[in-house]
């Protein structure tokens, strides 16, 4: 990992490519912080294009390799980098979410096969969960998958990027083997609001994000300009 800076008046802002990323610190007029991250050891080394790169607090960020690989970062000690990679990665492209309170350290990453590897970043040893999800194929376009965990519910996680829904997991119950899971609730308004009733692979879901505050609310846009803020219910509550 490289390192170079230099005096711009610029705030902050993020340049993604297949090395590089620009992360500035500090108020506007501070210095620009540039991190190359991998590649930097030989040619022939195979790094693969940042994924998703986002900040645990104002000094440490992680990022997410389309391999699976994570590396995290921490711009007071520019050599402190650890790595962590989700083992068999096959041909699959990952993404990763971040959720970071008093008591909670959660990383998870998402493959283009629907695969979730949950763990706590302070030990990335061994996952606390891992699933198979019940998506019906590849993200079609992986520039779009997502990952998100719930900021005001626990354990709750949200996934779209496959179709034209966005489905939300409840990962109370899973462990850390590999199994099958169905989601709590699946969004399909994007897929009705388009006239396709039943294909859900019409619409693509581009992005979602959960409200900071309200933990059932989620906003999310689709390929055909919707945009969508929706609540969700939880039908094992209303069975009690």
């Amino acid at each position: 990992m490289e390192e170079t800076s230099a005096e711009d008046g610029i705030d902050d802002w993020f340049i993604e490519s297949l090395k590089i990323c620009v992360v500035s610190v500090g108020a506007p007029g501070s210095e620009l912080q540039v991190w190359k991250i991998g590649g930097d050891d030989s040619e022939s080394d195979a790094s693969d294009a940042v994924s998703s790169l986002q900040f645990a607090d104002a000094n440490v960020f992680v990022v997410c390799a389309e391999n699976g690989d994570l590396s995290f970062h921490d711009t007071r000690v520019p050599s402190a980098l650890q790595r962590a990679s989700p083992g068999e990665q096959g041909t699959s492209t990952w993404c990763m979410g971040l959720k970071r309170g008093p008591s909670t350290c959660r990383v998870v990453r998402l493959s283009s096969s629907g695969q979730i590897i949950m763990s706590d970043w302070r030990d990335m040893s061994s996952p606390l969960h891992q699933a198979q999800l019940a998506v019906r194929h590849h993200a079609p376009c992986c520039d779009f998958m997502n990952v998100t965990l719930a900021p005001a519910l626990s354990d709750h996680i949200a996934v779209s990027g496959f179709d034209g829904t966005v489905q939300v997991y409840d990962t109370t119950n899973w462990g850390p083997e590999l199994k099958d899971q169905q989601p709590l609730f699946v969004h399909r308004g994007h897929v009705m609001s388009s006239g396709y009733d039943t294909d859900t692979s019409s619409t693509l879901v581009t992005t979602h994000v959960w409200h900071p505050w309200r933990p059932r609310t989620v906003l999310s846009a689709a390929t055909d300009g919707s945009l969508h803020v929706w609540d969700w219910v939880d039908k094992r509550a209303d069975k009690q």
